[in-house]
């Protein structure tokens, strides 16, 4: 005998009416916040909106939405690279603020390849009602078409003709580290693993330049795409390089790792910096000596930005953060035997 199935109660799914008595508002407000509108709902009124909606399990049909409002409720970030916990915090922040706006993210991963940068920011841009471009290092001609759809845009760390920016200065900081490297002794300094497509990353190594030549010190470039982590460091030693800055502080941590391998002691005989100020410089062995980066007020700051341009799109702004050195154990006194 086949077993028989009964249907059990249908659930039913809440309703924009049953939001707006949650809420304690008409339902034409409801419709108002979950169509996107900023204007003439009062910032009160969209959060008991939205609150009401999240404890009522409430779903907005986004595809409906999109037909009758040309709208998604959708907002695009792409990064570079999700396991760099800088990228990684950023968009965190930029998540939790669009949901107490009623905003979804969608997230992309250019996985550190710059070529695919603009594709992958126009198709993002396709799906979202505006695009945060995480860190671009695509050229400005090749992001021409992503700035020229039309939709809000927003980008961090670099600044494009068109679109707003939240941006953080990074020459204080890094003249502040390398001050602290030559002022110990380390007369040879080596940056390792930048991307030769970062402005931000070429106004760092201009910088260590032109301050090391100061000194009558001297200094190495490796880039990103030219070696792996140890070969750099192997290439930096043999340079009799004693002063290490990395790109980052997961690079700045596979250089520990790489000079342990080399039988080198950090601070004793080598020094590392990093960069970002990321929970993995307080973990490793020596901590990092690195620059804070704000990561947190930039991922809430872009998320205003993008805001304010879907309320009004005339409404390009530029928000600048400074970064700020941070001394731990990881740089210390050149040794007498690399410096006699």
């Amino acid at each position: 005998m086949s077993p028989t199935m009964t249907d059990g109660p249908a659930i039913r799914r809440p309703t924009v009416r049953d939001v707006a008595e949650a809420a304690g508002v008409s339902i034409a407000s409801v419709s108002r916040v979950i169509a996107g509108a900023t204007k003439p709902v009062s910032e009160a009124t969209r959060r008991k909106v939205i609150e009401a909606a999240n404890r009522l399990g409430y779903t907005l049909n986004t595809s409906a939405q999109s037909l009758s409002t040309g709208r998604t409720g959708t907002v695009g970030l792409v990064v570079p690279d999700l396991g760099n916990q800088y990228f990684t915090t950023i968009a965190q922040e930029v998540v939790l603020a669009a949901r107490e706006s009623g905003f979804y993210v969608l997230v992309a991963d250019s996985l550190d390849a710059t070529h695919t940068e603009p594709t992958l920011a126009h198709q993002t841009q396709l799906r979202s009602d505006a695009l945060i471009l995480c860190s671009p290092r695509a050229s400005a001609t090749a992001l021409a078409g992503v700035l020229g759809v039309g939709k809000p845009v927003v980008t961090v760390n670099r600044r494009l003709t068109g679109a707003a920016s939240v941006c953080t200065e990074v020459t204080t900081a890094t003249a502040a580290l390398v001050d602290s490297l030559l002022d110990q002794g380390h007369v040879a300094l080596a940056f390792i693993g930048a991307s030769a497509d970062s402005e931000q990353m070429q106004n760092r190594w201009r910088l260590i330049e032109s301050r090391a030549a100061e000194v009558g010190g001297r200094s190495l470039r490796i880039d990103q795409e030219e070696a792996d982590i140890e070969g750099a460091v192997r290439s930096a030693v043999a340079a009799g390089c004693t002063g290490l800055l990395a790109a980052n502080d997961v690079q700045a941590a596979a250089i520990l790792q790489a000079l342990t391998g080399l039988g080198l002691r950090v601070p004793a005989d080598v020094s590392v910096v990093g960069f970002d100020d990321t929970p993995l410089a307080r973990w490793v062995t020596p901590r990092l000596t690195t620059a804070h980066m704000h990561e947190r007020q930039v991922g809430q700051a872009a998320w205003a930005a993008v805001y304010g341009l879907l309320a009004d799109p005339t409404a390009i702004t530029h928000t600048e953060f400074t970064a700020d050195p941070v001394f731990r154990e990881s740089v210390g006194p050149a040794s007498l035997r690399h410096t006699s």
